[in-house]
Parts: C-alpha cells; structure tokens; sequence
C-alpha cells in the first residue's frame, strides 16, 4: 500500500470515540457547556467540543507516529484502538439492554505519556 492510499484509508478514522460531546442531545447541550466550557477571559472561552476535535486530531497523529515507528508497532496499536471501540460498543449494547450504568473516572490529561512508543493514550480513560 503507497502512503496516499494509507493517508486516504486512516483518514476514514472518525476517532468519535474521543468526541462524545458530539452525541449529546441538543436539549441537554447548553447544560454540558455550562459545565465543560472553560472562560479565560470576556467573550473567549475553551469549549469541550473544540478540545475533544483536539485530542481527536491528536490521536490520528499520534497512530501516524506509531506507524512511522514500525509497522509492527502500528499494527498493536490499531489493534488496541480497536478492542477499546469493541469494548464501548459492548458496554453501549449492555446498557442498552440490562439499564445497568457504568460509570467513569476522571483522568488529568497532562497526566498521560503521549510518546511515539507509548500506548498509554489507548487507554480506557480516553473513551466513554
């Protein structure tokens, strides 16, 4: 496979996982700004959806890195991005299912090594 064909194929990547504020309903959007959006100063502010398209696009860079390392390398990462998208959708289809809620921890993003040979960004607190 040429390099603009694996641009082409990973770019279909949507990387949804890392942006959940995008299902919210819209009826209970304003609510989820009021509590994420971040003010720095009058008239401008760091909005949830605008970090999580961040750390979306930071994730589709960081799998290029992974691939520049070694196409092994790559190979496991992928292969750990796909089980965590696995895992959400079985949790996803047991709510749906049994009502049972699962609930989360808070992880300090700055907290996380993001290097190129670290798969420490795949982890369960980087999806919903």
């Amino acid at each position: 496979m040429n390099i603009k064909e694996l641009y082409e194929e990973l770019s279909k990547l949507t990387m949804s996982i890392y942006t959940p504020f995008d299902y919210i309903l819209d009826s209970k959007r304003q609510f989820y700004n009021d509590l994420y959006d971040t003010n720095i100063k009058e008239n401008v502010s760091l909005k949830q959806s605008t970090r999580e398209q961040s750390l979306q696009k930071l994730m589709k860079v960081n799998l290029l890195k992974r691939l520049e390392s070694s196409v092994d390398s790559f190979r496991i990462t992928l292969g750990k991005f796909i089980s965590n998208i696995e895992s959400v959708i079985n949790s996803i289809e047991k709510f749906e299912k049994d009502g049972i809620d699962i609930s989360t921890e808070f992880t300090q993003v700055d907290d996380i090594n993001f290097d190129v040979e670290n798969d420490d960004w795949l982890s369960d607190d980087f999806s919903i």
